[in-house]
């Protein structure tokens, strides 16, 4: 901070005293332990066929909104012989 004018040293104080606030509340409420337990659920992964069967049984009957979303994260790209990478769509304008 030696080099930052004050008005982003009154930021930088501000937002300190915000990141104090949010974690004394998280150890008041006990997140840390329900951070490790997350954390240690996601690291696991999935681990059974039920879990595999209900993403493709989710698949299943919502595909149109699997498409939808990976057009949007996509943005329409195609490949080099301008194929959609989601069948059934094309090439969209832009």
């Amino acid at each position: 901070m030696p080099q930052a004018g004050p008005e982003q040293r009154r930021r930088t104080r501000a937002a300190l005293a915000e990141l104090r606030h949010l974690l004394d509340a998280a150890d008041r409420n006990s997140v840390a332990e329900e951070f490790r337990q997350t954390s240690a659920d996601l690291l696991r992964g999935p681990d059974t066929e039920r879990d595999v069967t209900s993403a493709w049984l989710d698949f299943a009957s919502r595909s149109d909104a699997y498409y939808r979303l990976l057009t949007e994260v996509t943005s329409g790209a195609v490949d080099r012989r301008g194929r959609s990478p989601v069948p059934g769509l094309r090439k969209q304008a832009r």
